[in-house]
């Protein structure tokens, strides 16, 4: 018996203004959620006998995906949650964004900060057009 879980229906938000306000992103292909990875402090001295750390602060690290890009209103080449992503793109703005699962997984959310390390845009002769994707991860994340 199969007990694999469908990802059809993840949604990735980025968020537009204050409140939060979020808009989806469309297109994504995949996408890993937000994972912290404790950092190792060394904390070894002359009477240790072995290498000896302590955990330190997590890091969320970052997220690199593909999205098809999908046409917006009004013939902007792009829907809003992808405008959104482009235009944060080379800037340092950290917003919000909001990974939610389907409800078949459970529908957690993981939200968290980050900025947008690249929006490249890909073309290819008789091909869809995507666009390259990083996140950097920068603080918490809540899970909900």
């Amino acid at each position: 018996m199969a007990a694999g879980v469908l990802s059809q229906g993840t949604i990735l938000r980025v968020q537009t203004g204050a409140g939060p306000v979020y808009a989806i992103v469309g297109g994504v292909v995949g996408i890993a959620a937000p994972q912290g990875v404790l950092a190792e402090v060394d904390v070894t001295t002359l009477e240790s006998t072995a290498r000896e750390y302590i955990a330190g602060l997590a890091e969320q690290g970052e997220v690199s995906f593909t999205l098809v890009l999908v046409k917006g209103a009004s013939g902007n080449l792009f829907e809003v949650g992808q405008q959104r992503m482009a235009a944060l793109n080379g800037t340092s703005t950290v917003q919000l964004f909001q990974l939610e699962l389907p409800a078949s997984a459970g529908g957690r959310i993981y939200t968290t900060p980050g900025f947008v390390k690249q929006f490249q845009v890909k073309a290819n002769t008789g091909e869809r057009m995507e666009a390259d994707v990083v996140i950097r991860w920068t603080g918490a994340t809540v899970i909900t």
